[in-house]
């Protein structure tokens, strides 16, 4: 163990006689340091000595119990936890009904008195874990603990402490909430909650609030052996096989905890009821949400109300190609509809602070346009590929039953999860990096920042914090706690008082749900979407983590993939050495490009020579940007293919479809306008004389007058990739289910969104909640991803493949024009959605 030496008689083990009962007490004398494994372990030390103890690393021969008192102490936890748990589930399957629609039914001062009644010591407010950090309770305080470190003092009790989203705000503002607890923990066994669970005091574990006692052994959490104590081993402890025991015994002890408060509440919702649960499971399979809320909540941003996190390779897969098809998407757009990349430009331009100089804001767009959505292409490409070996390998060793629950991973398989995470931590901490960046240059945001120069470049403090100042975080969160929360995102995850990315995202969200519509568009939304793509690869990271096994280090050598894209480009990025430069090459562009709108109304003359300009315009920027980022790839080290294909992602603009797009687009308005010009010449020419004679005879045939047809301008494949790059995937390709029955309004908006761009779609405005209901409506889930996100999975049709994720508009709710259209071309490029697919749904049918 790290830090920890045993006496000899705890290192023998080689009699049956178990473990807890061979040693003798012995006294306890210092800590040691065990060579194979160092003493600054991270992922050892904290489970036995929380960060706030390591400097007082004495004091624990104060708390320290022999292995036989560990062992007792341990078995009275699991016995009480474990009974209050089958009594749950008894509880839960017999009156489960009238749990349900009696606290349904309850209102929230009638939930509140219950919750006292089962447990009268509960924490009244939301975020304990936050308030507990920033000592914001009367009576708590901070202390410097070595140099930018602090410890908080709370006086919060225990229990809160070990499971904070148990508070009386929390559990009475939804009743969804307590329902989910419900069902999830009569339903999953404790071992698989544990690393979820341990997350959740995560922040008070480090203060040091739950060291009752120490032991240097440590315990089991799977199976029979729940919470026997093993000796230590360092791979069985790396792999969260085994915890060590004061961190396993708080673990525990939550889950203790959690049981009697759901115990207790369920018996006085269950007085002289009747029985049954089907309602209950019903709503669970539907997916607890927010009350009023479309998309079901996030399992990202709500862990303690949600299935554990857990890493599925093919669902892994899914969720990344959705992502990177999302990011392809935009990308590609950016480059062919010139509608979208103003709009895109707008929303970035006006969230700018407004005293940044309009030529520096052009610098900064172009700085966005050269890094943000080449570079969320670029590593969602390699978890793709990761996510796809990681798969590949996950099904052969299935296949020949190397795989087994709490055991060791395979060698292989545990170096490709690790080079996954590697992927997810290092794009994470880039977009974090940027959103710090970004966040102090935004209107919403800039009045909490000084601007200053160094060596004659812009640079920034947040106002008030300072190093060593123990309060300053406190201030800058009584301040403004929503600027605390994004700043707080931009921490590096490896400072000692960062927070956990889920709990701010979290807070954020709650934060917005009840604020005014000034403060909403603080959050603007070039930040919802980093808010977004942050929560994914953090998620992907986390679903790593609560591996159990997980793997053992986070740097390992495996096999030779070097055939393989996640291989070549790790640890590979574009040379920023010019970025200043040519960002101020780029930002002109952008301006003459931003100057000239993409033309709105009648399909004229006027119209086709302002759109030609614009499209202009618009490929002089991309094809900078080519030249640019070629240059950043050659200095970075990239190979020849590998900058090929880079560029490719580049290209759209130039792509043989596009271009028959724009043709067909021109050639259109050119028949426009003629047949215009021809009724006008017609409507001109003199009325000739009544035809009074009507021909020969009437049996002459008539011919009618052939039906002209509007070619499309928007072809099918509008932003397939280009011929020679495919991506790796294990899902089928898409098949048109051919008729899907709908709500009428459904059908109005779908048809805004797929009628083509020379075609008057249905008028009115539509809302994000019309779009996610239509979706829904038509066979899809809804699911929050965390910032802006939404990810619909196809859940109604089976010929359907695949998931899309649209972005949910901020601060508004009204989706505009340009991003319905958007919608609808990439609806139909991933599912092959026309207009007619949709078929109004008969009232009686509903």
């Amino acid at each position: 163990m790290p830090g920890l030496t045993l006496e000899p008689d705890q290192a023998t083990h080689l009699t049956t006689t178990p473990f807890w009962l061979q040693e003798k007490p012995v006294k306890f004398r210092k800590i040691g340091v065990r060579e194979d494994c160092k003493s600054d372990c991270a992922i050892c030390l904290p489970q036995f000595i929380p960060g706030a103890l390591y400097l007082q690393k004495e004091k624990l021969g104060e708390k320290r119990i022999t292995n036989s008192h560990a062992q007792a102490d341990l078995s009275v936890l699991v016995h009480n936890a474990g009974a209050d748990l089958q009594t749950l589930k008894l509880l839960v399957k017999t009156h489960g009904d009238v749990i349900m629609t009696r606290w349904k039914k309850m209102t929230k001062a009638k939930r509140e008195k219950a919750i006292l009644q089962a447990q009268p010591m509960l924490y009244r407010h939301k975020w304990p874990e936050i308030r507990i950090q920033l000592a914001l309770d009367e009576g708590s305080d901070i202390t410097a603990h070595g140099e930018h470190r602090f410890v908080a003092q709370s006086t919060m009790s225990r229990a809160t402490t070990l499971v904070p989203y148990l508070n009386l705000e929390s559990l009475t503002k939804d009743p969804m909430r307590f329902l989910s607890l419900l069902h999830l923990r009569s339903a999953i066994d404790p071992e698989h909650w544990v690393t979820s669970d341990a997350a959740q005091f995560k922040l008070s574990w480090w203060n040091g609030h739950h060291m009752r006692y120490y032991n240097e052994s440590c315990v089991k959490l799977n199976g029979l052996s729940y919470g026997q104590l093993v000796p230590w081993d360092r791979n069985q402890c790396h792999s969260a096989l085994t915890y060590g025991y004061p961190l396993a015994r708080a673990i525990i002890e939550a889950q203790g905890v959690l049981h009697r408060f759901l115990c207790e509440l369920t018996k006085i919702l269950t007085a002289s009821s009747g029985g049954g649960n089907a309602s209950l499971l019903k709503l669970a399979t539907t997916g607890f949400r927010a009350s009023s809320q479309l998309e079901a909540w996030s399992a990202y941003t709500n862990q303690p109300f949600s299935p554990p996190l857990r890493f599925d390779p093919r669902r892994n897969l899914e969720k990344t190609l959705a992502q990177l098809h999302n990011a392809r998407d935009h990308l590609q757009l950016l480059q062919t509809d010139p509608a979208y990349f103003q709009l895109c430009l707008e929303h970035r331009r006006s969230e700018l602070f407004a005293k940044i100089t309009p030529g520096r804001k052009f610098e900064l767009l172009a700085n966005d346009l050269l890094i943000t959505p080449i570079q969320d292409v670029r590593y969602l490409r390699m978890a793709v590929d990761q996510c796809d070996l990681i798969l590949q390998l996950h099904q052969d060793l299935r296949g020949n039953k190397q795989l087994r629950r709490f055991e060791a991973l395979p060698h292989d398989y545990e170096c490709a999860v690790m080079h996954l995470w590697n992927i997810c931590a290092t794009a994470y901490n880039d977009e974090r990096g940027h959103l710090r960046e970004f966040v102090a240059h935004t209107a919403g945001f800039a009045r909490n920042y000084d601007f200053f120069e160094v060596n004659g470049n812009a640079a920034c403090r947040v106002k008030g914090v300072t190093d060593g100042d123990p309060y300053a975080l406190r201030s800058q969160f009584t301040r403004d706690p929503l600027h605390w929360a994004v700043w707080e995102l931009g921490l590096e995850s490896s400072d000692i008082n960062a927070k956990d990315h889920a709990l701010l995202m979290s807070f954020i969200e709650d934060h917005l749900a009840s604020a005014d519509q000034k403060e909403c568009a603080r959050i603007d939304h070039t930040v919802s979407r980093y808010l977004a793509i942050l929560s994914f690869w953090h998620e992907m990271q986390t679903s790593i983590e609560r591996m159990r096994p997980r793997p053992r280090e986070k740097s390992v050598v495996g096999p030779d993939n070097s055939d393989r894209l996640a291989s070549r480009y790790f640890a590979k990025a574009p040379s920023n050495a010019t970025l200043v430069k040519d960002a101020k090459t780029v930002g002109p562009l952008v301006q003459k490009f931003c100057a000239l709108l993409w033309p709105k109304g009648k399909r004229d003359q006027s119209w086709l020579d302002r759109a030609t300009t614009v499209r202009k315009n618009q490929a002089e920027v991309w094809t900078v940007i080519r030249l640019v980022m070629r240059k950043q790839l050659k200095a970075g080290g990239f190979d020849a293919s590998d900058i090929e294909d880079e560029i490719a992602e580049l290209s759209a603009d130039l792509s043989a479809v596009h271009l028959g797009e724009v043709a067909a687009e021109r050639d259109l308005v050119i028949e426009d306008i003629a047949l215009k010009r021809a009724e006008a010449t017609l409507a001109q020419t003199p009325t000739a004389e009544p035809q009074t004679h009507w021909g020969a005879s009437d049996d002459d045939p008539v011919v009618p007058l052939d039906k002209r047809e509007k070619v499309k301008t928007r072809g099918e494949q509008t932003l397939d990739l280009p011929e020679d790059r495919q991506l790796p995937s294990v899902t089928k390709d898409a098949s048109i289910t051919r008729h899907i029955t709908v709500k009428a309004e459904s059908k109005r908006i779908f048809t805004t969104m797929l009628a083509p761009d020379h075609q008057d779609a249905c008028k009115g405005k539509v809302t994000w909640d019309q779009v996610a209901s239509a979706m829904t409506d038509s066979g899809f889930a809804a699911i929050m991803n965390g910032g802006s996100a939404v990810r619909f999975d196809p859940i109604a049709h089976s010929s359907l493949q695949g998931s899309i994720v649209f972005h949910k508009p901020h601060p508004e709710t009204i989706v505009d024009a340009v991003s319905l259209k958007v919608m609808g071309k990439r609806l139909k490029k991933w599912f092959k959605f026309e207009v007619d697919t949709f078929v109004e749904r008969k009232k009686e049918m509903e």
